[in-house]
């Protein structure tokens, strides 16, 4: 099937998934449908559709079978393995050309990317909405099983690979199931650091020009994109680690791994900065408290001047400066 074609069913479905017409709880409630056809003189008319109660139950039970335990377990490695994972001809521009497979990642990440696996990634993510607990438990599944076959064929390392972005996209509704700082103590840590040489050592350990190290490179470069979308989820001495590794591997031999190392560095370090500006406003607005509250009381106190009081505000103001020079 052509690629556009499949992008067009791809996203019919996922608009049938976030159709609000289309959830039980809508149409268990409509007594009869309506359409609004327009009428002679161009005006809209509610027309009684008695059929339409009975075509919205089909399709809503249509999209409950789709997320059915049964069923949803298929449909999920289908658009894993069909949709999200990278192909072979990926991967040797990765290896020919890594400048230009860098740029056709970043285009799929564009909001208008219309190529199939950012809309097979989309279609995950309406499911995981509208589906919740079942969708995201067949997702970490199959992601288990994969794991568990380690890296016994590219493909088993390739679908893994698209697993974790999976995840990482839609970590919101997994997030219950595997919590990213249990998932980064007992696997991605181990992952990075024990192939960390391999990646920044000599040219004779270099990971670029050869067909089964940029397998190998396909995970390093996940997992640190993972440290990049989840990595507000760490806890502090987790934070620090991840930090020195994503700094690390920014010395890759391999361009993309580097790049997205490069990425989340700066995804975490922006992680810090809004934590510190939210602090900061904290002690802001607690030093604003405090001034007004000397204020009130320095007004009450006889033999309190208006220069006593300005001098009092310069005062605090000259130790708020302190305290960000400090900082």
């Amino acid at each position: 099937m052509r690629a556009k074609r499949r992008v067009l069913l791809v996203r019919f479905l996922a608009r049938a998934l976030l159709c609000p017409y289309y959830r039980p709880e809508y149409v268990d409630v409509q007594t009869e449908g309506l359409v609004l056809p327009t009428g002679p003189d161009g005006k809209a008319q509610l027309v009684r559709d008695p059929g339409g109660r009975s075509r919205g139950k089909v399709a809503a039970e249509a999209l409950r079978q789709l997320l059915s335990t049964p069923q949803v377990g298929a449909v999920v490695e289908a658009l894993v393995l069909k949709y999200v994972a990278l192909t072979r001809e990926e991967l040797e521009e990765w290896s020919s050309d890594p400048e230009g497979y860098i740029r056709s990642i970043e285009v799929e990440s564009g909001p208008d990317a219309d190529t199939p696996r950012p809309v097979g990634v989309g279609l995950l993510l309406c499911m995981l909405e509208r589906g919740g607990d079942e969708v995201a438990q067949a997702l970490i599944n199959l992601t288990a099983r994969l794991q568990a076959a380690g890296e016994a064929s590219a493909e088993t390392v390739l679908m893994r690979e698209a697993c974790y972005r999976c995840i990482g996209e839609g970590y919101s509704h997994v997030s219950s199931i595997v919590p990213f700082n249990q998932w980064y103590s007992t696997e991605l840590s181990g992952l990075l650091r024990t192939r960390l040489p391999v990646f920044v050592g000599d040219a004779n350990n270099s990971s670029s020009g050869n067909s089964e190290n940029i397998i190998t490179a396909v995970l390093q470069a996940r997992a640190l994109w993972l440290l990049g979308a989840c990595g507000s989820e760490l806890e502090r001495e987790q934070w620090i680690d991840a930090w020195g590794l994503a700094v690390a591997y920014m010395g890759a031999r391999d361009l993309v791994v580097a790049l997205q190392a490069v990425q989340a560095v700066l995804l975490l370090a922006i992680q810090i900065l809004d934590d510190q500006a939210i602090l900061d406003q904290a002690a802001a607005a607690k030093l604003a408290a405090s001034k007004r509250a000397s204020g009130a009381a320095g007004a009450q106190l006889p033999g309190l001047t208006v220069g006593n009081a300005a001098a009092v505000d310069a005062a605090l103001s000259a130790a708020e400066a302190a305290a960000d020079d400090e900082v």
